[in-house]
Parts: C-alpha cells; structure tokens; sequence
C-alpha cells in the first residue's frame, strides 16, 4: 500500500531489473493499492510511479504474476490504509471462496 517507489532515486526500479533472471518461475499473487492523491512533486509522482512498476512487473512475468491495482479515488497517503486493506485482503482470498478477483 502507496510504495514510496521514489525512495533512494527508484531503488525498487534498479533491484527489479537486477534480480530479473531470479524471479522467473517465481509464482506469486499480489495486491497494490495508492491513493489517487499521492502525485506530488517532480519526484514524488506516487501513483505514476507505481502504475510503471506493475506495468513492468506484469510485462516481465506474466505468466507467474497474479496481481490487482486499485486507486483510492480522493485517497491521500494518509487516508488510504482501511480501503486498501479490506479490498487487499477480499481479493487476496477470492480464490478461497471461488470469486474472480475485480479486474480494473
């Protein structure tokens, strides 16, 4: 929940592409969630940061990676904690009780 992926100049960018080879075959579900709020600053863009992330995660291993985002409309960094984990923790055991996760 709202990864502050701009901390040490996008470190979580320059670990994902170095540890790319020792992911693969890795199967994993996970759930990200930020509030829409959470753009701020040249280098404090939260939300845009997350969504380039997920898209090179999921565009690197598709196959393995189950994952949902969900955007906290008017949700700020503060704020967006309750929503996301209630929605995190719904989606995360969906397939417990043979519900698709929502897609967006």
């Amino acid at each position: 929940m709202s990864p502050s992926l701009w901390y040490d100049d996008h470190f979580t960018f320059r670990l994902l592409a170095k540890r790319k080879t020792d992911i693969q075959g890795l199967s994993a579900r996970a759930f990200f969630a930020i509030g829409s709020k959470e753009n701020g600053g040249k280098d404090r863009q939260m939300v845009t940061d997350l969504e380039v992330f997920l898209k090179k995660l999921r565009s690197e291993h598709p196959e393995n990676l189950s994952s949902d985002l969900w955007i906290g409309e008017d949700e700020t960094h503060h704020g967006i904690f309750p929503g996301a984990a209630m929605r995190g923790l719904r989606w995360a055991y969906s397939w417990h009780y043979s519900l698709p996760p929502k897609r967006e």
